[in-house]
Order: C-alpha cells, then structure tokens, then sequence
C-alpha cells in the first residue's frame, strides 16, 4: 500500500498532488512556509515512519544545498526503505543540488524537463 506524507508549499500543492495521483495515492499533506528538516527528523519523523513515500517541496525548506541532501540520508537512516521524491520546481538539470540529489538516488521532479 503507498502512503505518501507531502511537506509543500501551498503554491505547489496540486502539482505534487498530481504526482501522488500518479503513485495512485491520497498523501498525508503539511503545507506551508520555512519549514525546518532538521526539526522534522528530530521530532516528527518517528510519528511518520509507517509512510511509505515522503514527497518534499525543496522550496518549503529553510535547508538548501549539501545540508538538505544531508538531512535526507537522515531519514534513510531510520527508515531504510524510504521511497523519498523531490520536487524541485526552481531547480534546472545541472544544477548541483540536482546533481547530488540524484547521486543519492532520490527521485527529482520538476516540471521544466
């Protein structure tokens, strides 16, 4: 059974709803601004361990760059057959979030490609 947990921005939510419904999922949804992966894995990831998926707006992050790839290998850590998808809508192929993303085989989404 897929079980997505979605952490966006509310700009964003139908496009990863769409990506959901790809999955032939009804995610969990938290949306909002600033949000800190930091502070979700440290106080909320254990409430959420039964998703199967857990879909990220990177643009919802207060972490960017090296500390949100970082934070990601974070919840493999706990979880280890975490399916994570990324949407990276201000992201373009080449960029070196991308990149590092990709090497960590997370699933990248963004819609320019």
């Amino acid at each position: 059974m897929i079980n997505p947990l979605l952490i966006t921005r509310k700009e964003n939510a139908g496009i990863l709803r769409r990506i959901c419904s790809e999955l032939n999922a009804v995610p969990r949804e938290m949306m909002g601004e600033d949000w800190s992966l930091a502070v979700f894995l440290k106080r909320d990831l254990k409430t959420y361990l039964y998703q199967s998926h857990f879909i990220f707006d990177l643009s919802a992050f207060k972490e960017q760059g090296d500390e949100f790839v970082n934070l990601c290998a974070g919840i493999y850590y706990q979880k280890s057959d975490a399916n994570i998808v990324i949407y990276a809508d201000n992201c373009y192929p080449g960029d070196e979030i991308l990149n590092k993303l990709v090497h960590n085989e997370y699933r990248c989404e963004f819609p320019r490609c």
